[in-house]
Formats: C-alpha cells, structure tokens, sequence
C-alpha cells in the first residue's frame, strides 16, 4: 500500500535537480504521508498505538524515497512533526449490513454531529438499494416518506444549509444512482444525479467520486461550512460498509467521550435509548467509533548539490474545510466524596488556531434549575439543586468566536459517569 503511494517506478527520475523537483518531490511525500495516516487509522488501537504506528508508517515512506533519491545523488526525507487527534466512524461488518444504529431500532440517526468531517466514504450493494428507476426525483417525495418510495438518503446540515445525497438502484440498466438535493423540503433544488453501472459502488463524498468516477453533483457539498451533522435516513434501504474521520474525541478505546456523547445527545429524538448508544464497542460488529488521528504535519526536506529546500505540510486526506472549532479532547464528571450534591469535573479543550479556550459548566436539575461553572476541580451545587437530579451536564468551550459543546446525563446518587442521554 505504501508504495502503491509513492509510485512504482523509479522515483529518481523524477528529482535531478532544482526547485522544481522540490515541489515534485513535495507532492509525493504528502501523497505518501496521506497513505501512512489512513493506514494507522485503519490498523485501529489506542491513541498511543494509532500515533506508533502513523510514526513507524512514515519513517517506512522517508526511507523508500531516500533510497530512490540517492541514486542520483538527492537527499530527501519525511519526519512527522505533530498530530491531532479525532474519531473514526466505522462499520465494516464482514459480508456488510444496513446502516442503521447499534440499537437498530431507528429510521434516521445522526452518525456525526457538529465536526469537521473527512475520509467519508461507503461501499453498497446495488441489490439491496431501493429500485427506483430512472425518473426518480427525491423532491417530489417530501410529505411522502415513510410510504414506499424510502431511498437510503445521507443529510448534511451545517446549521444553515442543507444537502441530501439518494443512493439508489436502476435494476433495468443495473445501475447504482446518487442523486444530490439542495434543501430539506419540497421547494429545494435537485443538483443532479450521476450513475454507475456496478454490483456495488464506492461513494466518496469529499472526492466527489463514484468508483473512482467524478460525480459532479457531490461537488455541490463543498458550499456547505466546516463543521457538520451527518445524518443517514431510511437506513435499512442499503447495505455495505462506511467510514469517516471526525475532529472529535473519544476517551480511549472503548471508553464514550465527548464525540459519542455529543452523537448520543444528538440522536435523542432519533435512535439513542437512555443507558444506551448508538455505537457498539470496538470488538462488537457494526457502527462504532473508535480512535484515530485527524490531521498530522510533516517537515520535507530536499538537498541537491545546488539547494536544500525544507518545508511544513499539513495531511489531512479527503478533507472538505480545515477545522477550525475548539475540540474538548476529554469531559469527566464523577461524584464527589461528601453527597450526592457535590462533583468532581475536569477537563481538556484545545483550538486548531492555538486562541485561547474559555470554558463553561453548566448543570440543569430536573426542576430545570442551573448552575455554571468555569473551573476544575470539586464543586458543590447550589441548594436550590441539590436533590434534584439526574443533572444534565453541559460543557461548551469557546474560542475565536466558535463554540462546542457535549451534554451528558449525570445521577445524584453517587454513580460515576453518565447514566443516558439528556432530555
């Protein structure tokens, strides 16, 4: 795989001198480094292991581009210089599945929400899609779904616009269809659709490809901003496998954090179950969010007999906008050790600007009483809280004008960690 990613023919002949083949030789390594990072997300493991494993992956690509360099008498090399953490959403079930949630019991379900998403690609079978023929148009359905016309249907919202992509079956030309639909209602716009004719199909809605095609209607997703919520609709109309990679946390493993309690929080009118998840643990089958690395930067180097040329690049494969909302890389609030009125919170929250974060801690009973707080450590609810639980408990870090937040349901009976999704 890697060095499908760096060429296969002699890499030499590419770099004899020059800026020119500084930048060419720029290119490769960040195609390269690319390869590396999606290749440790995919090996899967702790953060530690993802990060090992990125790190040895790219100490394997420096050194087949030296080795090609030297015969001509280059010297180049790749050295990983810093990394940012994420989540990996990912259903690869052996044989595929439906998209729907762990629960399965949902007809729509949020499977990411307010990220930055990249990487987001799935594989159908063009036999379990809805047949809807040539003439399908998803508008004319509004006020209609639930009936029989239900294609499986991927929705982008960004707070102020929305996109739905159809992925459906032309069985009389055994083809695979995705339509794109700007709106959320029947006064929206159809994009358009673009076909393949397959037994499955890889959907790539950053590239904008359909196995390996160009659709240019995907295109039309690049209007949308940089943090999302990604929604799948009817998702029992399809079957295959996902994956995406989101500028959000988990805690480890098998741990929740904040990007499974925010998609938890989210999911409430859709699919989450008090006590419940819509993500399985890392070694069940089915949807589940495991750790990954976001983005990375690398430092290249070229040295010919004329010039050294050094540069700092950013990887970040298939990536639509550069994040640029804080991240709440950890939330824990446990219970204290003097009643059931007292907590113990901390936290940690970064921004990819490097502004500074300000955060806020807020407590709801369910009188619908509030207290905030806006800093670590022990702290004692009010009296007009105390008793009054289960407590949803809400962080919102703010920096450079943005915000995000993760709610949890906490109880006052001195549980430990959430106990189920906030109302």
């Amino acid at each position: 795989m890697l060095n499908s990613a760096i060429y296969t023919h002699n890499l030499a002949s590419r770099y004899d001198g020059g800026g020119d083949d500084a930048t060419t030789f720029a290119r490769d390594a960040r195609a390269g480094a690319g390869a590396a990072l999606d290749h440790a997300n995919g090996a899967g493991g702790s953060y530690a292991a993802v990060e090992g494993n990125y790190s040895e992956a790219i100490g394997n690509v420096s050194e087949a581009f030296g080795r090609s360099a030297a015969v001509s008498g280059r010297l180049v090399s790749i050295d990983h210089l810093s990394e940012s953490r994420g989540v990996r959403v990912v259903d690869d079930e052996p044989g595929g599945s439906d998209f729907r949630p762990a629960n399965g019991s949902a007809s729509s379900w949020y499977v990411a929400t307010d990220a930055t998403v990249r990487n987001f690609e799935m594989t159908v079978d063009r036999t379990s899609l809805d047949d809807l023929g040539d003439s399908f148009d998803l508008g004319s359905l509004f006020g209609l779904f639930g009936g029989s016309e239900t294609p499986f249907t991927v929705r982008f919202e960004d707070g102020t616009d929305t996109y739905l992509v159809a992925v459906y079956a032309d069985e009389a030309d055994d083809e695979v269809k995705v339509q794109v639909y700007e709106g959320d209602d029947g006064s929206g716009t159809e994009v358009g659709t673009c076909s393949v004719v397959a037994d499955t199909a890889t959907v790539e809605y950053a590239a904008a490809r359909v196995n390996g095609e160009r659709c240019a209607p995907l295109e039309a997703l690049d209007d949308l901003g940089g943090s999302l919520d990604v929604r799948y609709d009817y998702p029992d109309s399809a079957v295959g496998s996902y994956e995406l990679v989101a500028d959000r946390l988990v805690a480890g493993e098998d741990a929740v954090g904040p990007f499974v309690s925010a998609v938890n929080d989210r999911n409430f009118g859709y699919g989450c179950t008090d006590g419940g998840s819509v993500f399985n643990g890392t070694a069940d089958p089915g949807p589940h969010a495991v750790p990954a690395l976001y983005d990375t930067t690398v430092e290249t180097t070229y040295e010919s007999a004329d010039a050294t040329f050094t540069s700092e690049w950013r990887v970040a494969p298939d990536e639509r906008t550069v994040p640029t909302a804080p991240r709440i890389e950890s939330f824990v609030v446990n219970d204290g050790t003097s009643g059931d009125d007292q907590f113990d919170l901390s936290w940690s929250a970064t921004d990819p600007n490097g502004d500074p974060v300000s955060v806020e801690v807020t407590f709801v009973d369910s009188d619908g009483d509030t207290e905030t707080f806006t800093a670590p450590g022990t702290v004692t609810l009010p009296t007009a809280l105390q008793g009054d639980g289960p407590y949803d408990v809400t962080i919102t870090a703010t920096a450079g004008g943005e915000s995000r937040s993760v709610s949890e349901r906490h109880a006052d009976d001195g549980t430990s960690g959430p106990v189920g999704c906030p109302t």
